[in-house]
């Protein structure tokens, strides 16, 4: 539990639970057990455009989309 508004980072070793625990928060993940909620919103009710107002997520792996370093750098922006 997290008193809100919050800016929270997950940071885990080399085991896969908090990166799976982060692409679940990100949306990156859709089928798991468990729920995940904010206060008494449930993550899955939400829809991505909604969550990703609120919740990022950055993997290890660098994805860069085709275009220029602008188009890369605004791209969670686009909506």
């Amino acid at each position: 539990n997290l008193a809100l508004p919050a800016h929270v980072a997950l940071v885990a070793g080399d085991g896969p639970g908090g990166s799976a625990f982060a692409r679940v928060l990100g949306q990156r993940i859709g089928v798991f057990e468990g729920r995940v909620a904010f206060g008494d919103t449930d993550l899955a009710g939400v829809s991505t455009a909604v969550a990703s107002r609120f919740i990022a997520y950055a993997g290890p792996d660098p994805v860069l989309a085709s275009g220029t370093l602008r188009d890369n750098l605004t791209y969670g922006l686009r909506r």
